[in-house]
Order: structure tokens, then sequence, then C-alpha cells
């Protein structure tokens, strides 16, 4: 049994089995990447005889670490028609479930990477430069580096402990268990992918980040921390949507970018704000003159960021969705709406800072005692922010999860042909219009009034090339003119003959000629099934 994929296959995580019609496995010895061809996932079945089998896959993509899954049936030797109908319908591929849990691991890796890169340079260009402007000294805020260093050691624990469940998570799906332990052997095998090699490689740059971010800041260690966190971003890449392209250089290096910027204005948030609640221990003019310098410069920061988020969101977005109408039809789409919705939000609030609150506490900078009161409602904004930012990256670990709209729409995208026989005009749809089993639905009108009073209406099939016996079968009335069927008729990729026949009291037969061609997923083709 061979499954052909779009993208490379993970080996020892992905999974075939064949099973009769009891539910006895047939296939022997686990499924195997062909070493010519990482798209290439088999297995050796038992001498198969006559029956319905059905073949349940699980496959775990070598290029980001996504799941797929499916099922079909398929028959040997003599077997009713109906038999093979009947199993198709029954493993017919539904909506995969939510993955809510690894959704939830990735948002509290990307919560902590962006933690730990934007603390970096919010101190480097924003926190440094502001209180030397205002002539703070530094032991008056010793307090800021004491934060910094915890904040840096939080983010590293979550860091690692998501990083470490992400892996478990990933083994336990392709195990069929929520969780594998470390030290099984699924999990070791892991370890030995592409998928495990980039986990490992961040729980390592995890590690060196904490032997330069913990200790007290010096001539260097924070500015090859900042080193290292570049490299951890990149690896968050490595194993995103962008991976799995045919040529994904360009896809990686976009979305690296975009990593970037996304921490400098997100994660620089989380020292910023943790810095605003520190200055309440100096005096109203020391805190209003400082909170004068921060915003600003932080402002450059974020609308910087913003404008590379935006030109390689954009960019990303023509990659992943095909036409624009997938943008609401699919969960990705939908879950890109969303994104775009709460960083709309804080854009508007960064406006509200910009063109308000910095010219009234640049005002307030120069009066004797400055403005508490302006501070305090700058803090109130800012927390805010952060708020919006927590869910935007919360929500970026729902949204990489999810397969991208080429993937969904390509899986659904299908076939619809009208066509005017007699005084009958039938539209033919078919679903997902792949070789297994498929959908047909008929639509059937005269002079645009439907056709409910059918006698009959059956579809027959014919292959160009002969290669699969003519078939035919019947089509059940749904009413209102609306004729459906579900079955493995199209069983293989080949040019299809298809004939809709409408037999109606006292009229004289009609038949309604259509053409498809059902075709091998190309290599690249991100369809998400095999």
């Amino acid at each position: 049994m061979e499954l052909f994929f779009s993208e490379a296959i993970a080996n020892n995580l992905s999974s075939i089995k064949v099973m009769d019609s009891t539910g006895k496995q047939m296939q022997s010895g686990h499924a195997q990447v062909d070493p010519a061809d990482d798209t290439h996932l088999l297995v050796s079945v038992e001498p198969l005889a006559d029956g319905v089998y059905t073949v349940i896959w699980n496959a775990i993509s070598a290029a980001d670490g996504h799941q797929t899954s499916g099922a079909f049936p398929f028959a040997v030797g003599k077997v009713d028609p109906a038999a093979l109908t009947m199993a198709g319908a029954q493993t017919l591929p539904t909506a995969p479930a939510i993955p809510v849990a690894d959704m939830i691991v990735k948002g509290f890796l990307y919560m902590a990477a962006t933690a730990l890169m934007g603390g970096i340079l919010f101190t480097f260009l924003a926190w440094t430069s502001s209180y030397r402007k205002v002539n703070i000294q530094p032991e008056d805020l010793d307090a800021y580096d004491t934060f910094s260093r915890r904040l840096a050691l939080a983010a590293l624990v979550v860091l690692a402990a998501a990083d470490l469940l992400g892996l478990m998570l990933l083994t336990g799906h392709a195990s069929g268990v929520l969780l594998a332990a470390p030290w099984s052997p699924e999990f070791i095998g892991l370890l030995a992918t592409r998928i495990g090699e980039i986990g490992m490689a961040r729980l390592i740059l995890a590690t060196i980040l904490g032997g330069l971010l913990l200790p007290r800041k010096n001539s260097w260690n924070r500015w090859a921390g900042l080193g290292c966190s570049l490299l951890l971003l990149a690896t968050f890449s490595l194993e995103s949507h962008a991976a799995g392209e045919a040529s994904p250089y360009l896809p990686i290096a976009a979305d690296w970018v975009h990593m970037v910027a996304m921490s400098v204005w997100v994660g620089g948030l989380f020292s910023f704000l943790g810095g605003m609640w520190l200055i309440r221990k100096l005096d109203g003019e020391g805190s209003t003159r400082l909170t004068a310098a921060l915003i600003p410069h932080f402002t450059v920061l974020a609308m910087t960021s913003v404008a590379f988020l935006t030109i390689t969101g954009i960019y990303a977005s023509v990659l992943h969705i095909e036409t624009f109408s997938s943008l609401f039809s699919t969960n990705y789409g939908q879950a890109l709406i969303l994104k775009l919705v709460i960083a709309a939000m804080m854009i508007g609030m960064g406006a509200i800072n910009f063109l308000f609150t910095t010219p009234s506490m640049r005002r307030a900078a120069v009066q004797p005692g400055g403005n508490v009161s302006l501070v305090n409602r700058f803090r109130s904004l800012l927390t805010a922010e952060t708020t919006l930012g927590i869910l935007t990256l919360i929500w970026v670990g729902v949204f990489t999860t999810l397969p991208p709209s080429n993937m969904q729409a390509g899986a659904m995208s299908g076939y619809s042909q009208t066509t005017q026989v007699d005084d009958l005009r039938i539209t033919l749809a078919i679903n997902p219009g792949t070789a297994g089993i498929n959908t047909f639905n008929a639509s059937i009108t005269s002079g645009g009034a439907p056709v409910a009073d059918a006698k009959d209406v059956s579809l027959e099939f014919s292959s160009t090339s002969g290669s699969v016996p003519p078939s035919k079968a019947t089509m059940t009335n749904q009413g209102s003119g609306a004729y459906s069927l579900q079955g493995g008729y199209l069983a293989l990729p080949d040019q299809w003959d298809i004939k809709v026949v409408v037999i109606r009291p006292g009229k004289f037969d009609a038949y309604g000629d259509f053409t498809i061609t059902i075709s091998q997923p190309a290599a690249g083709q991100n369809t998400g099934m095999p």
C-alpha cells in the first residue's frame, strides 16, 4: 500500500493501517518513508482475499510538524458495489479536530521567545538611552535590571517547558495518545527527525540564553544574548508553514523577519510595562520626564516593526491564501482576519499614544512636579495594549497550527459544471473532486423551475482509459430539484465521462454529459491529502 503526499513525511511518526471488514489489520510491519522519495509512504500488506478493505493513514509533515489524517476504502475481486459505497460513506474524512493543546503550547512558545528578544532590544534602544537623556542615575533604577533578569528567567522556563511539551504532544499524535513520555521509544525516535532536531536546538539555545541573560549585565553578554535570540526565532521559522513550500528559502526568511518584528513590538511591550511600574518609585517630575522620553523611543521601534510586519504579512498571505473568498471560507483565513483585528486595535492604541499622549507628556515634562495622573493614565493604556499583545501571540499559536487556506481550499475546490439538455438545465457538483470517495450533487431545473418529480436520476461513470469498468448508480431525491450520491466511483486518476440520466413521466429520457479529470497531486501542491 503506497501513499503519495505533497510534502516530505516524517519517518516512524506516520502510519498506514489496512483493515478488512471485520476490523482485522492486514498490514505487516510499520509504514516507512521511501529513502528515494520522502513524500512516498508505504507499508506491506498480507495477501488479500476478495472483499472491501479500509485504509486509515496518519502523517506528520517533516517540514513543519503538522498532522494530517484520513481514510478511504478499496475493493479486491468481486465485490457488491453497494458494500464499497457503504464503506466509503463510513470512512469519509471529517473536519479535523482543532488541536487545542498544540495551539496553547505554541502560544506560550511565541510569548516566551518574543519576551526574550523584545526585552533585550527595549533595554538597548529605549530604556538605557531614555534615562540617560533625562539625567536619571542608573542606581536610581537598579530594580529594572533585577526585573529584566527575572523576566528572562520566567521566559526561559516557559520556553523550555512548552518546547518539551510540544514534542511530547507531537509524538503522542503519531502514537495515538495525548502525551508521549520523553523516555518512550517513540519520543526518542522523534529526536532523530528534523522536527525533533529543531526542538532540541531550541532547548540548547534556551540553556545558552540562560547563561547570558541571568547574570548581571556586562560589556558583551547582552549582545551575545541578542544574537542567540535571533537564532532562537529562526527555529520557529524553520518549522513554520513557510518550510513546507516547494522553494522555502525566501518564505522562511520572510517568516523570520516577521517573527523578529513581532518580538520587537509585542515583546518590547512586556519590558516597557514592567519599567512603567518600576518608575513609580521616582518623584512626579522624574517619572514624567522619563515617560516622555520612553514613549517616542518605543514608538520608533513599534512603527518600524509594524512596517516590516505589514510587508512580510502581505507576502505570507499571498503565499498561503489562494483566493479572496478562502479568506472567509477557511479556518486559516478566518483566524488571519481575527489576528488582523487584534493587531489593528493595538495599532489604534499606539496611534492614540503617539498623537495625543506624547505631546501631552512632553508638555508635562517641563512643568514643575510633572503630571503623575497623566503617567498613570498612560500606564493603563500600555497595560491594555500589552494585554492585546498577549492575545495576539496566543492567537498566533492558533493561526500557525491550522493548515493554510491554499491547503484547505485546494482539498475542497471540487468540480462544478452546467449543461443544457432539451428543456433541462443540469448542474453537477463533485466534492472534493479527487480520486476516492466523492459527493455528487445534481441540481435540475426546467424553465427555471426545479424538477422534483423525476422518476429516476442516475449517474453513469466510464474512464477514458478503460482501466476501470463502467458503473452506474441511482441518486437520492433531496427535493426541490436536488439529487445526491456518495461513493467511490472515481476510483483512480484518469479522465472520467459522467452522464446524468434523467427519467421523467411522459418525457423523453435526458442525458447530460460531463467530463472531469482526476489528477495525481503534483509535488509541492498543498492539498493535505495523499
